[in-house]
């Protein structure tokens, strides 16, 4: 009897998942170019301390992005799958590899903060 009132106070024990939790799997992949006038500037815009903060709120997540230059052969099978269409372009992928967003362009620090903070926390871009 004990041990049906253990299992029932467990199963009854509200849980609650806090958004960081799902997007602890995320990662960022930049897309870009040297001949990228705008993907110059993004890399300043990742520079930013507040996009690095906003990165490392994301637990295991690191404070910066994957870069990937478009021109270069070796990210050839990313540039493959992923299938930027314009450049800079930035994609928030989960651990499988899955693309859960994605923005182009040229962000502000406070566009691609806002951008970030609006990640859906865990569903899959269709």
């Amino acid at each position: 009897m004990k041990t049906i009132l253990i299992i029932l106070a467990l199963l009854l024990t509200p849980i609650s998942i806090h958004a960081s939790d799902v997007r602890s799997s995320m990662h960022v992949y930049y897309f870009s170019a040297t001949w990228c006038g705008p993907c110059f500037l993004m890399k300043k815009t990742f520079n930013d301390p507040e996009i690095r903060h906003e990165l490392r709120n994301y637990a295991g997540m690191l404070d910066h992005p994957h870069f990937y230059d478009v021109d270069d052969p070796v990210n050839a099978p990313y540039i493959e799958w992923y299938k930027p269409a314009a450049l800079p372009c930035v994609i928030i992928v989960n651990d499988e590899g899955y693309e859960i967003n994605r923005v182009y362009g040229y962000k502000l620090p406070f566009a691609l903060k806002r951008f970030l903070k609006e990640l859906p926390a865990n569903r899959i871009r269709q």
